[in-house]
């Protein structure tokens, strides 16, 4: 759950798969194109390092999450996730460039986009009205 695979549209590998990016600090929600020629990865949720993943021992596991979703509705479990947001910018070949962390999710919790624009990046969140604009520049 925790990685990306790169899928082949078009060229010789047209139709082929690779690993892009493995063992990442979270799940990755949504992936857009930056200016640099990477990627911008947001993570909906983090996993621990070092420690023990409820996420990632649920996700092998899909009989324990059908429990837990018949127990306890979405807002319940999504109180449960910690509020840390991530975003990671990737280069082309998935190594890490920079990343910026929001520990408690103050300004902008459970992000799930990121859009790049005339030198700021735009957060949204499934869970929020509004949206966060980071000026790039004075990073």
């Amino acid at each position: 759950m925790a990685r990306i695979r790169r899928c082949y549209t078009s060229g010789l590998t047209k139709g082929g798969a690779d690993m892009f990016a493995e063992n990442l600090p979270g799940f990755p929600d949504n992936i857009r194109p930056s200016s640099s020629g990477g990627y911008w990865i947001v993570m909906s949720a983090i996993r621990p390092n070092p420690g023990f993943s409820t996420i990632d021992f649920v996700a092998e596991r899909p009989w324990i999450k059908k429990i837990v979703f018949k127990l306890l509705n979405q807002e319940t479990v999504m109180k449960l996730v910690p509020k840390y947001s991530l975003v990671l910018e990737l280069n082309e070949d998935g190594s890490y460039k920079r990343s910026f962390h929001d520990p408690h999710g103050m300004v902008v919790a459970h992000p799930s986009e990121a859009h790049e624009h005339d030198g700021h990046l735009y957060l949204g969140s499934f869970r929020s009205p509004f949206i966060c604009k980071l000026n790039l520049k004075d990073i």
